[in-house]
């Protein structure tokens, strides 16, 4: 499951899968294994060839040097403040969001000598869910631990990188609420509450105070055992696709302030990354151990195109310019 808490695992290997797209077939390999952090929730692609991957059940953080795609190295490691749930790479730093209400700040300009800079530490009894960096400005989503009261958003100043500097908070109201993916698209920010199940858009044209326009509250999904549980945004075009368990909705944003249903996808189990490069997005599962790929040249529809059955828990899926996929 997305966000069940798992200890006692033993070390995870991600793969190195190179895509090439030639005449609308996508040709898939695996080039390299290597062992990496404990369960591996996220990973961020650095510059020159640096991957960063954070290790939930080890309280860590493993760099990864994947210039020879044939042979990955680890070129450092670091402990974290405690568990790490996501990871977002600008400029030479680091911030990694965890369990225990603190953002670490890391400064990579050394990549295989990682040095924590800074933090930014929530109430006790919070939790970092996902982030997202635009125009230096970082967007956080918070639930509270145990998943019983109400999370939200809060949005920071990076422009100094090693201290944040908040902009604003949106708190939400309802309880168990929180923790989901969040997208800035222009003057707007779509929210996908995973906790609280609910889809939201904000307008932040001024982001010290944004104003919702939007909610949607329990979407049914196509599979009976399913509950709506929003988990990851995309974009492409006036489309916004969300992940969610094992399908992937789409919505028509061509109003970008009011969202449209447009249509759903089943896709596989326990969706755990989701990336789009060009005109393809990549699905990877967990249940399912497949990582799969789909044509969306036209926004609106999910051709599958292939999958790979990995043969294990499949985590967050990052994907470099020349089309190699982590």
């Amino acid at each position: 499951m997305k966000k069940t808490i798992i200890t006692g695992l033993a070390v995870f290997l991600f793969g190195i899968i190179s895509f090439l797209a030639q005449s609308g077939i996508v040709q898939a390999a695996t080039l390299a294994t290597t062992p990496t952090a404990t369960t591996p929730f996220a990973n961020a692609l650095g510059t020159n060839n640096k991957l960063y991957v954070i290790g939930y059940s080890c309280n860590c953080l493993y760099v990864h040097d994947v210039s020879d795609k044939s042979h990955v190295t680890t070129i450092a490691t670091a402990t974290t403040t405690s568990q790490p749930e996501f990871v977002v790479f600008n400029n030479n730093y680091l911030y990694i969001g965890t369990y225990s209400n603190v953002i670490d700040i890391f400064n990579v300009t050394n990549p295989a000598a990682p040095v924590r800079v800074g933090k930014y530490q929530f109430p006790n009894g919070y939790g970092v869910g996902k982030m997202r960096l635009v125009d230096n400005k970082l967007f956080v989503s918070f639930y509270q631990n145990g998943f019983v009261g109400p999370g939200g958003i809060k949005i920071f100043d990076v422009s100094n990188p090693a201290t944040l500097q908040t902009i604003s908070t949106i708190n939400f109201t309802e309880n168990a609420s929180g923790g989901g993916d969040i997208l800035p698209i222009d003057n707007y920010l779509y929210v996908a509450d995973y906790f609280g199940r609910t889809l939201r858009v904000y307008d932040i044209s001024t982001t010290s105070s944004p104003v919702l326009l939007q909610k949607i509250v329990n979407v049914r999904e196509p599979l009976d055992y399913a509950v709506f549980e929003p988990w990851r945004l995309l974009s492409r075009g006036d489309a916004l696709y969300l992940a969610d368990d094992n399908i992937v909705q789409i919505y028509d944003i061509s109003s970008r302030g009011n969202l449209w249903y447009s249509t759903t996808t089943v896709a596989f189990k326990d969706v755990e990354g989701i990336d789009i490069v060009g005109g393809i997005m990549y699905f990877s599962s967990s249940f399912d151990h497949k990582l799969a790929w789909y044509d969306i040249s036209d926004p609106f529809t999910l051709k599958l195109m292939g999958t790979i059955d990995t043969g294990q828990n499949n985590y967050w899926v990052s994907i470099d310019s020349t089309g190699y996929v982590y």
